[in-house]
């Protein structure tokens, strides 16, 4: 670099400080000149002045021939710089944890030869981090589509993993080199569908493992077998809890009996329905047609509640109330849900009234010396009947809350302005409650996208009443609501 006075020096040091990037430059001999940026010594970690380039970037011992050579390509001239800028460091290995990006520039004489060689160094770390967790996010919704998707090649991947940690636990010193090969296969296996599904810190561990177990069987070395046979179970270790993480992440999506179910295939409800039929045509054919119908097609009568837990929770949120999730108790029976869907379409309201009408808020909750979080319960029983008799057995089913209770005195009040000259003012309490599930009978006084115009629970009494069930509520003020409904237990295809 050309010399120059103490003045321009100064201002020049002044110009290169302001930049707020390292900024150096070394001559042929690689060796670092006393003009640098104070940025310098913070990004790469030591005062640069008079040292060779090769120690301030820290070039490893295995890779400094390489280095070398390289500079010595660059003062050679041979080769346009623009080639060779790319052959050199991009980072500066950081110990600080930092992503220090390297730059390469020319500094040309008249000839434009190379007479030395000025490095950029930028701290590039927030903008990789940002560039990384946006990638994380990619990757994180790739992997849901690809496992939601294709499950049964998912459950594949699986069955490897646990494979190999099987065999990483009953590994020992005394299997031979094929054993070790047959690991590599099966750990090139898994990394591969680790990265099809997205995964990549099981990818990055499949990968590390592979290359520590290629290494081994390149030498021949007793102590690298004897260092590596301490590892291998650690190996199993740390697979097996990385493939309980992700199985507990993705728990919802997978579901809780995953890998219990196996293999699974999608077929179409209605296809079994219409299979259902025509086994009914065999001879006991009822019999075998209700148990696959039990077996493959029903669902739990407790699944169809809890679904309602989501509106109960936005619902909430919305009125600033507070609910625990649902509570499902009694007996689990299986339903055809198609039989009952518009009673569940219906029963909806009952869940939605319960936090809008029914529970206070917390503070008042608080002040009534209640838990602050309001409790929802549905309760199931099934009454069964006697074989000979010919209805089919019924289902009770009790929803109840713990909040403020329906006021009779409200209702009457309501009755009045409405003008029901049917209704007595003598009726009891419980009997006033039960005008809840007249049409247009609301206690709100304006409409809003949750309540208000009284058509919700008329719809659900309409239904039950069409499946020939009965509908009743009761309740105490201050306390609790509880709605009691029965309807008929069916199982025939024929009611669909």
């Amino acid at each position: 670099m050309p010399e120059v006075d103490d003045q321009s020096q100064s201002q020049i040091k002044a110009l290169i400080n302001s930049l707020g990037q390292g900024f150096l430059v070394f001559d042929e001999q690689g060796i670092c000149g006393p003009l640098y940026s104070e940025a310098c010594i913070d990004l790469l970690e030591t005062d640069p002045a008079g040292k060779h380039v090769a120690d301030i970037l820290q070039i490893p011992d295995d890779k400094r021939a390489g280095f070398l050579g390289w500079l010595e390509l660059i003062f050679s001239n041979v080769m346009d710089f623009e080639d060779l800028a790319p052959l050199g460091p991009k980072f500066f290995p950081s110990t600080l944890g930092r992503s220090i990006e390297l730059e390469f520039k020319p500094v040309l004489d008249k000839k434009n030869q190379v007479t030395s060689v000025a490095i950029l160094a930028t701290d590039k770390t927030d903008q990789i981090e940002t560039t990384e967790e946006a990638l994380r996010k990619q990757n994180y919704a790739e992997m849901i589509l690809r496992i939601s998707r294709d499950r049964n090649a998912f459950f594949l991947f699986v069955k490897k993993v646990r494979e190999l940690i099987q065999i990483f636990a009953s590994y020992s010193q005394t299997e031979n080199k094929a054993s070790l090969t047959e690991i590599r296969r099966l750990l090139h296996t898994i990394k591969g569908g680790a990265g099809s599904f997205y995964i990549m810190n099981m990818r990055n561990i499949a990968h590390k493992f592979e290359t520590e177990i290629t290494d081994l069987l390149n030498s021949s070395t007793q102590v690298a077998t004897e260092v590596l046979s301490s590892q291998i179970e650690n190996y199993g270790i740390t697979l097996e809890l990385e493939l309980a993480n992700i199985l507990t992440e993705h728990r919802s999506l997978l579901g809780e009996d995953f890998e219990k179910e196996g293999y699974v295939r999608k077929i179409g409800y209605n296809d079994l329905l219409a299979f259902s039929k025509e086994l009914q045509k065999l001879p006991e054919g009822n019999a075998i047609s209700l148990n696959f119908l039990k077996t493959l097609v029903a669902i739990p009568v407790s699944q169809t509640f809890l679904q309602f837990n989501s509106i109960v929770q936005q619902t909430a949120n919305n009125l600033d109330k507070k609910v625990k999730p649902i509570q499902f108790s009694g007996e689990d029976a299986k339903i055809l849900p198609e039989i009952y869907e518009n009673f569940f379409a219906s029963v909806i309201h009952i869940f939605t009234n319960a936090v809008v009408h029914g529970l206070e808020s917390p503070a008042e909750r608080s002040a009534l010396g209640k838990n602050v979080n309001g409790t929802i319960r549905v309760t199931v029983t099934l009454k069964k009947n006697s074989k000979t008799a010919p209805d089919p057995d019924r289902l009770l089913i009790l929803i109840s809350d713990d909040g403020r209770g329906i006021n009779p005195e409200v209702i009457r009040h309501k009755l009045f302005q409405m003008d029901d000259r049917e209704t007595s003012p003598h009726n009891s309490d419980e009997d006033i409650i039960q005008h809840i599930f007249d049409e247009g009978l609301s206690t709100r006084e304006s409409v809003n996208e949750l309540s208000g115009r009284g058509v919700g629970l008329t719809a659900l009494k309409e239904e039950v009443l069409k499946m020939q069930g009965s509908i009743r509520v009761r309740s105490t003020v201050g306390k609790r609501t509880e709605f009691e409904i029965e309807l008929p237990y069916l199982w025939s295809a024929q009611h669909l």
